[in-house]
């Protein structure tokens, strides 16, 4: 058996300064780093999403609804639950609003939720035009309450309620898809700075732990904090709105690697 390891630029046609800047911006720079410079560096204290940048993905100010098109709400749970706002329109997602309730329950923040769309979302909220994607665990029954977290929204006004993914591969994918990508219409992510938190987490709160020595490297997990929450929520946001994307049959060009057989 022979073993031949061969980078990318052993090919003339890939040597460009040009072809690379293609391929480099048409994926997460992670991935760009291992699949073309072979780089398997650790990813330990590391921001877990580094194609983030807050000069393109951050809007200054309000970020306004855009009337007939739905409102898309993702929740995590637990003992620090958290929500966010968005809308998908055409292809941008837009974060719009953020909520955490600190050292609280679901049982807390839903109504804090529903009370903010009554007053600024009222159309969406008479039109059943919300969908909430959640994370799956709230709809398992507590040992102390027989109550998922799920009946808990259904109680407070939320109808249409839909499971995020479980895999966190498939969760992290979904967000760098809309990090990577830019328009002529502009970003394809774009978060209002009235959501501080989350851009704190996109800007590089949201890590991995430090020390992840033990650990084998692709198992290795974010840090759960304060930032985790809203990024748990982003994820499922994420998969949702693509989902949505594919079933609307939004336009989403695949990159074009120029790979001959």
């Amino acid at each position: 058996f022979c073993i031949v390891d061969l980078h990318y630029t052993a090919n003339p046609d890939k040597r460009s300064p040009e072809w690379r800047d293609a391929i480099k911006a048409s994926m997460p720079s992670r991935s760009f780093e291992m699949e073309y410079n072979k780089s398997w560096s650790t990813h330990e204290g590391l921001p877990v999403f580094p194609d983030f940048n807050k000069t393109i993905h951050v809007k200054s100010g309000k970020i306004a609804p855009e009337p007939g098109i739905p409102l898309l709400l993702a929740f995590d749970f637990g003992l620090t639950p958290a929500c966010l706002v968005g809308q998908l329109v055409g292809r941008q997602l837009r974060i719009i609003k953020e909520f955490q309730e600190l050292n609280g329950s679901i049982s807390k923040l839903a109504p804090l939720v529903t009370n903010y769309l009554n007053q600024n979302f009222l159309t969406w909220v008479h039109a059943d035009n919300i969908t909430c994607y959640i994370d799956p665990a709230g709809f398992q029954k507590a040992q102390t309450d027989e109550r998922t977290c799920a009946d808990v929204m259904r109680k407070n006004g939320f109808t249409k309620i839909v499971p995020g993914p479980v895999a966190w591969e498939q969760r992290k994918k979904a967000v760098e898809d809309y990090l990577v990508k830019i328009y002529s219409e502009g970003p394809t992510f774009l978060i209002s700075d009235e959501c501080p938190i989350l851009v704190d987490a996109m800007g590089g709160g949201y890590r991995y732990p430090d020390k992840a020595t033990e650990i084998e490297p692709a198992q290795i997990r974010p840090v759960k904090d304060k930032f985790s929450h809203l990024a748990d929520c982003l994820q499922y946001l994420c998969a949702g709105a693509t989902a949505l994307r594919k079933t609307y049959k939004i336009d989403l060009p695949t990159p074009s690697y120029g790979f001959t057989a």
